[in-house]
């Protein structure tokens, strides 16, 4: 049977139609995407601007009165650790500070109580020990008024290296220090904190625990680790007066980036320890999971971006550059020996 040219006309016309709708369809879709998109940056640059800027314009929080008058801070000797220290002390808050090198913590104590005219408390333990270092650490904080728990205390290697090259000491210190510290800490002291129903818990994790790092590998899995529990754990002490927040820095400029002269030479994107304790303390109790600093901000947003094979090739590339530049330095070393 032959088909006219009314019949061919009238096809097309069909054929437009489902095309129109279609396109209508895509359309649509392509539009309310785009504006999800557009909304959700809006949100997040607004976010980022209130709790890395704003809050600073505001009179500081009297954090003794809404946590507690004493904080804990693991890892309190050096680097961000010291620098919690200070910045809580310079908020009246009284310091109790953990870590294994006792003449280092009886400086740190003694020029805190110098400087601001608060009490401190020092506990010597390691980390690295595993369980057995909790029980003097519970007993060393009895009839303490704990409310503010800093889990900064976190290893990390010497320099990028494959799994393989790792020595069994720095494969559990990983684990002990940076995995098991956080959560006994956490449950050794967020029962008083409920029952008083107030108190902060802040959680250090880092940028590196976004995805996979490659030659960073278990230090990565281990932030991850404090990511998760910490976004858990901020869900089950809702409505019990007890504020939990993630700290996801990108690098700082602190001992544990000596591998690398460019991190050592610091700058806007690796502050010192110094200016982010500074700008993440502003941010506790505005926000439950933070980078803590406005760049670092910039950087976990564009890197949480990225498809995960484009961020897996980066830090690969990026931590067999920092391997080879702390090669170049121990070959300098050895020739100047």
């Amino acid at each position: 049977m032959a088909v006219g040219p009314d019949s061919i006309a009238m096809l097309l016309r069909e054929m437009n139609r489902e095309l129109s709708f279609y396109d209508d369809l895509v359309t649509f879709l392509g539009l309310f995407y785009a504006s999800k998109l557009a909304f959700n940056i809006g949100k997040s640059v607004c976010k980022g601007v209130y709790s890395h800027f704003v809050t600073r314009l505001y009179s500081p929080t009297d954090l003794a009165a809404k946590y507690g008058k004493w904080a804990v801070i693991t890892g309190g000797s050096d680097g961000v650790g010291k620098a919690y220290a200070q910045e809580l002390a310079r908020r009246n808050v009284n310091i109790v500070l953990i870590a294994r090198n006792q003449e280092k913590l009886s400086k740190v104590a003694s020029e805190i109580e110098e400087e601001f005219g608060i009490e401190t408390k020092i506990i010597v333990a390691d980390f690295g020990k595993g369980r057995q270092v909790y029980s003097h650490i519970a007993q060393e904080l009895q009839g303490i008024d704990v409310g503010i728990l800093v889990n900064n205390v976190g290893v990390i290697l010497p320099y990028p290296m494959s799994v393989e090259e790792m020595t069994d000491d720095q494969m559990w210190d990983h684990i002990n220090v940076n995995c098991a510290a956080v959560t006994v800490m956490t449950r050794m002291l967020l029962k008083g904190m409920k029952e008083k129903k107030k108190g902060a818990i802040v959680n250090l994790s880092s940028i590196s625990g976004l995805g996979p790092t490659p030659y960073l590998s278990i230090y990565g899995a281990t932030k991850a680790y404090v990511d998760s529990f910490s976004d858990a754990l901020c869900n089950e002490c809702k409505g019990t007066g007890v504020t939990v927040q993630t700290l996801t820095p990108g690098y700082i400029n602190t001992q544990m980036v000596k591998y690398s002269p460019n991190l050592k030479a610091g700058g806007l994107m690796v502050p010192s320890a110094q200016v982010f304790a500074a700008n993440a303390i502003s941010t506790l109790g505005v926000n439950d999971k933070t980078t803590g600093y406005w760049c670092h901000g910039i950087e976990y947003w564009f890197f949480e971006s990225l498809p995960i094979y484009i961020w897996k090739n980066a830090c690969s590339f990026l931590n067999q550059r920092f391997r080879r530049q702390y090669d170049a330095l121990q070959q300098t070393s050895n020739k100047k020996k």
